[in-house]
């Protein structure tokens, strides 16, 4: 800024020098950043890109370095990696149109003197150019579960806290509901499951989620009176007031959990959702893989019909919860929202759940 300063900014050489070392970076960084943003696409792409990671949030200028919790994104590195390229590239065009406007409505020199020597540096300091060009090892810093530290917050894409396994934090390497010789006073995990539900919207799902493995998160209650009940579906049924649904629900997907079952009764997770009014949990459930929701919509969820000829959609019309149905009609376009409003409609008296 000093050195700008300096600068005769109305002597025509001067400015005719200064726009042609301005404009010839910026279009150098364009191409680098186009370049960048296939490469990018590339990692995205890579069987290893769905990784879950946890990447470290960006220091504030007033931040208490004495915090006692550091705060952590859970994402999946693809999408993580995709995202930083297009905010690097929203962010040059937008310096580049703002450093131009003022420079050509306003005759301000100075900045594009500025930006000639700030912009290369900072794309030098940029986490994914040090990735494509510098081959840099971890350049967003980013963590494991198992390498967080205990007091660590992680929150999800959306802000909302992230219910790690307690076994994992503690660095067991089984989880609760699959150790052998359980003690008499220990819970199974089907009583894990009815007891989440029973809780209702005051239900922590911290023991559930610690307790769910790939080998678990399919398993259905085979209790007479909740025969066929999963995780997956009490979770997407659960109320407003439970924190967590929408990274727990994420979670499960990662452990494989199956939204196609149905139980006893007919209802897949999306019955449950719809029923229940959790919006939350029906944006997950029919929203893209590439969004980290299950594809339920591609899948077919809301065409399934219950053992009363019920699908999901004609539960929420009936149970007054617009908002789900608006989730999954905004996901069904045109063309499936009036198919959606054709669907079979059957006597009503299905068993409400408590």
């Amino acid at each position: 800024m000093y050195g700008s300063r300096k600068l005769d900014g109305e002597d025509p050489d001067t400015i005719f020098m200064l726009r042609c070392a301005y404009f010839s970076i910026q279009a150098l960084t364009l191409v680098l950043l186009g370049y960048m943003y296939l490469k990018a696409t590339e990692l995205a792409a890579r069987k290893d890109s769905s990784k879950i990671v946890y990447i470290p949030a960006a220091a504030t200028p007033f931040q208490d370095p004495n915090a006692p919790k550091k705060k952590f994104t859970q994402t999946a590195y693809g999408p993580h990696v995709i995202q930083a390229a297009r905010g690097l590239i929203s962010s040059t065009v937008m310096g580049i149109v703002i450093t131009s406007g003022l420079h050509i409505y306003r005759g301000v020199v100075i900045g594009l003197a500025m930006q000639s020597v700030m912009g290369p540096l900072n794309l030098l300091e940029n986490p994914l150019f040090k990735l494509i060009f510098l081959k840099t090892e971890n350049p967003f810093e980013s963590k494991t579960e198992s390498e967080l530290d205990d007091d660590a917050e992680v929150l999800d894409g959306k802000g909302e806290p992230v219910i790690l396994k307690k076994s994992l934090k503690a660095g067991k390497k089984a989880s609760p509901a699959i150790e052998p010789a359980a003690k008499e006073d220990k819970k199974s995990f089907e009583d894990i499951l009815l007891d989440t539900w029973d809780d209702g919207e005051k239900a922590d799902l911290s023991e559930l989620m610690a307790a769910v493995t790939k080998d678990n998160v399919n398993y259905q209650v085979e209790a007479e009176d909740f025969k066929g009940w999963n995780a997956l579906m009490i979770i997407s049924g659960l109320g407003h007031g439970v924190k967590g649904v929408t990274s727990a629900l994420k979670q499960l997907k990662v452990l494989g959990a199956d939204p196609k079952i149905i139980d006893n009764e007919g209802w897949n997770a999306l019955h449950w959702t719809t029923f229940h009014g959790n919006a939350e949990a029906a944006k997950v459930l029919v929203s893209e893989l590439s969004k980290g929701g299950f594809d339920g919509v591609n899948l077919g969820l809301h065409l399934v019909a219950d053992n009363d000829g019920k699908t999901a959609l004609v539960h929420g019309k009936d149970e007054g919860n617009n908002d789900v149905v608006d989730v999954i009609m905004a996901v069904l376009g045109d063309e499936d929202k009036n198919n959606s409003k054709n669907s079979a409609e059957a006597d009503e008296g299905l068993r409400k759940r408590k």
